[in-house]
C-alpha cells in the first residue's frame, strides 16, 4: 500500500470502529447490557418499517440470509424486543414488529446517530459539508457496485 492507501485504510477501520464503540456505550449507558450491536441494528432496520415485515423481506433489506434473521428474531424475543404476529391476510405469513422495549432502544439508536451527525456538523463550514458529502456520496457507491463484491470474492 502506498501512503494514501494506508491512511485511507487507517481512517475507515478508526471511523468504523469508533462508531461501533460509540454504540455500544449507548446501549451500555441507557439500557441493559444483553443487546448486540448486531441486534441494534436488527431493531433499528425494523424501526423503518412501522408496520412490521417478513422475514424475508428484513433479510432483503440487511443483505443477510432469511435464516440469520430468524436467529436473531428469536433471540430478541426472548429479549422483549419483537414479537411474531400472523398476517391476517395469509395465515402462512408471519410479521416481526417491535416490542415497546425494542421501539425504545430503535429511538435511542437514532437519537446517537442525529446527534453523531450533528456533533460532525457543527464543525463544518458550507464548503466542508459539501465536499464531505460529495467524497461519502463516492465512497458509499463503492461500497454498493459490483467492483467491490468481486473485491470481496477475491476476484479483483
Amino acid at each position: 500500500m502506498d501512503q494514501f492507501e494506508q491512511e485511507c485504510n487507517d481512517f475507515l477501520v478508526n471511523v468504523f470502529g469508533s462508531i461501533l464503540k460509540a454504540e455500544e456505550e449507548m446501549i451500555r449507558r441507557n439500557h441493559d447490557a444483553d443487546i448486540t450491536i448486531s441486534e441494534l441494528h436488527l431493531i433499528a432496520a425494523m424501526g423503518r418499517r412501522p408496520g412490521g415485515c417478513t422475514v424475508s423481506e428484513l433479510a432483503a433489506a440487511l443483505d443477510i440470509t432469511a435464516s440469520s434473521v430468524t436467529i436473531a428474531a428469536n433471540k430478541l424475543m426472548a429479549k422483549d424486543c419483537l414479537r411474531k404476529r400472523k398476517s391476517e391476510s395469509d395465515g402462512r405469513s408471519v410479521y416481526l414488529t417491535l416490542t415497546p422495549r425494542g421501539e425504545k432502544l430503535c429511538a435511542y439508536h437514532d437519537s446517537f446517530h442525529q446527534k453523531m451527525v450533528q456533533a460532525v456538523a457543527s464543525h463544518l463550514n458550507q464548503e466542508e459539508k459539501a465536499a464531505l458529502m460529495s467524497s461519502m456520496e463516492k465512497l458509499s457507491a463503492f461500497f454498493e457496485v459490483k467492483h467491490f463484491r468481486a473485491l470481496l470474492d477475491g476476484e479483483a
